[in-house]
């Protein structure tokens, strides 16, 4: 009895004690009042009030292929761009990329000879070839050795001009006059030997190449001309170069001429522009250049076929545009170019003679100088 009395007595007593509850929600309530008022103010001082809330700043979605097919043809596309054309791999050291097919032709050409070294090793102690004079070994060079008694070079009139009434063929059989050819257009003009593929076709290649990033318009701002060397070549050879060098479905290839044409007609193209090539076995001894020409067949630029910039051959066909004739500078600029493309024998010889003249004068005035200095005579 005891014990239950004592047990009683320790139980938590079983009314409610309604001041306690009511004091407790009133010191809920005062807290979260404080609070609010708190936060008010502080933000009534910082002035931040009425501003919203920033949103969540965007994300960049993931970098993903958004047409993966699309993507693997441009890829195989350039690829096979980089395989089938001509490029510069280096300007600077006169290399040039040509395509795996004509690569593999060139080489099988060769023989027994086609695992020999392409260059010679050069000789203990030669200095190395700057590019401005490879380029300029390379368009002096001919497409084969040079005669002794007969040097073709280049040396065009101050006023060239490939007459428009010569007769010539296209690829397809056509017979037109030159003026027909041209259609009062710019033209890039280049003789080849269509049976050279070294030389020739690595030259029509690479102008192939350039052409297109001048931004001029084949067919409407200028047009590719080329005139074979051989009278025993027909429109047939014209074709298969034309399509060997420049492919098919092309603006380039559709508006370029390749033409042909009998002994006499090519013997006085050469003779206008002041180009000259020999016979040799089956081939042909010829300098490698451009020419740039006005509508009505005047010659208005020359420039190196294997060296030649894609910006050099926009502003020459800018310059054929134009109707203005050229002037001293532009003459001046065109016998520089000529010299340069095919090293013309006459003004080769003219510099030679000059710059020797300089080194005599040059040697006998420290001579004289010298001279007196030891006589202590002192110069006036």
């Amino acid at each position: 009895m005891a014990r239950e009395t004592m047990l009683e007595e320790r139980r938590e007593p079983l009314t409610l004690r309604p001041w306690l509850v009511v004091g407790v929600g009133l010191g809920t309530l005062g807290l979260v009042g404080a609070t609010l008022g708190a936060v008010w103010l502080f933000e009534s001082i910082a002035g931040i009030q009425g501003r919203g809330v920033a949103p969540p700043a965007a994300f960049a979605p993931p970098q993903l292929q958004s047409d993966p097919a699309g993507d693997l043809r441009d890829y195989l596309v350039a690829q096979r761009a980089r395989l089938d054309g001509y490029a510069w791999a280096d300007r600077e050291k006169g290399l040039v990329r040509i395509p795996v097919d004509r690569a593999m032709a060139m080489i099988a050409a060769r023989g027994a000879a086609a695992y020999e070294p392409l260059d010679p090793p050069p000789h203990p102690g030669s200095a190395p070839m700057t590019r401005r004079g490879l380029l300029a070994l390379l368009a002096m060079l001919p497409a084969a050795p040079l005669r002794a008694e007969e040097e073709p070079g280049l040396a065009p009139p101050p006023d060239a001009r490939l007459p428009p009434g010569l007769v010539v063929r296209d690829a397809a059989g056509r017979v037109q006059g030159m003026g027909e050819v041209l259609d009062g257009l710019p033209a890039v003009f280049a003789f080849a030997d269509y049976d050279c593929a070294a030389l020739c076709g690595t030259a029509l290649g690479l102008a192939a190449a350039m052409l297109p990033e001048t931004g001029l318009r084949p067919g409407g701002d200028y047009r590719l001309v080329v005139l074979g060397l051989d009278p025993r070549d027909g429109p047939g050879k014209a074709a298969a170069m034309r399509r060997a060098w420049l492919g098919e479905g092309t603006a380039l290839a559709a508006t370029a001429q390749f033409l042909v044409a009998e002994a006499p007609v090519v013997e006085a193209s050469m003779r206008a522009l002041g180009y000259r090539a020999r016979r040799r076995g089956e081939g042909f001894d010829h300098p490698l250049a451009l020419f740039v020409l006005r509508g009505d067949g005047r010659l208005a630029a020359t420039l190196p076929a294997l060296g030649a910039a894609p910006e050099d051959l926009r502003a020459a066909l800018r310059g054929a545009a134009s109707e203005a004739a050229p002037g001293l500078l532009a003459r001046v600029q065109l016998l520089c170019e000529a010299a340069a493309s095919g090293r013309g024998g006459a003004l080769r010889g003219a510099l030679a003679a000059g710059g020797a003249a300089t080194l005599a004068l040059l040697g006998g005035g420290l001579l004289l100088l010298r001279r007196r200095e030891r006589q202590g005579v002192s110069p006036p």
